[in-house]
């Protein structure tokens, strides 16, 4: 759930390279009755990097508060793209100009290198690339 999603898609197409496959409106008491709220009003997106699809959704009506999400804080999503070259995304990212970012990227002992942003809802999205011997995607060692 997000609190704007032309925001949030904005961030994660041009942050992650998510496309968006489909947006829509839903305001029906079927909506209400799956998430036990009534009077809701909804907009909603899905967007992909080809293998994964994230659903987005605004509370236009019917919504209740703002969650206060941390990395450290139990039940606070984390979301992690994988990345060809994680200093020219840090760098192109820098150059933007809008988004915080960390004083460098972290060395994962040598296995990867990553850094932490967050989205426009303050979820956690790290950017990893693997180096060293290959990895699958799960990031385990190949043998």
């Amino acid at each position: 759930t997000v609190r704007d999603l032309l925001t949030t898609l904005e961030f994660y197409t041009s942050v992650a390279g998510l496309t968006v496959e489909y947006l829509q409106e839903e305001q029906s008491k079927d909506f209400d009755q799956l998430t036990a709220n009534s009077g809701t009003h909804v907009r909603v997106a899905w967007a992909t990097d080809g293998a994964v699809v994230l659903q987005f959704i605004e509370y236009l009506a019917g919504g209740d508060g703002v969650a206060d999400l941390a990395h450290r804080r139990a039940g606070t999503p984390h979301l992690s793209f994988y990345v060809d070259d994680v200093d020219e995304t840090y760098a192109r990212l820098a150059a933007r100009g809008d988004i915080a970012l960390p004083g460098a990227v972290t060395e994962m002992g040598e296995h990867g290198r990553s850094f932490y942003i967050t989205d426009p809802d303050g979820v956690p999205v790290e950017l990893w690339q693997s180096v060293g011997k290959p990895r699958d995607r799960f990031n385990r060692e190949l043998i």
